[in-house]
């Protein structure tokens, strides 16, 4: 059986409030995995596997060097003064 998560447990995977998880539940459901409902209950619940698909489809991954973006960091200041 899959584990259901609670919204606090979201939240912190997600680095969000608890408030903006419910809300989101709410007004922006596609900004969220999908909700597991079960039945006769107001509770929000996600299943683990769909928080973890949802994740691998939604995080862009970067390929930003971290030396380029201080060498661009250190050109800027020169460039104001």
């Amino acid at each position: 059986m899959n584990k259901l998560v609670t919204v606090d447990e979201l939240a912190a995977i997600l680095r969000k409030a608890a408030a903006s998880v419910r809300s989101d539940a709410h007004r922006n459901p596609s900004a969220l995995p999908p909700l597991c409902s079960l039945p006769k209950t107001k509770r929000l619940l996600w299943r683990e596997c769909d928080i973890e698909k949802w994740l691998r489809e939604h995080v862009c991954e970067t390929t930003v060097n971290q030396n380029s973006r201080t060498e661009r960091s250190m050109h800027n200041r020169r460039s104001r003064r």
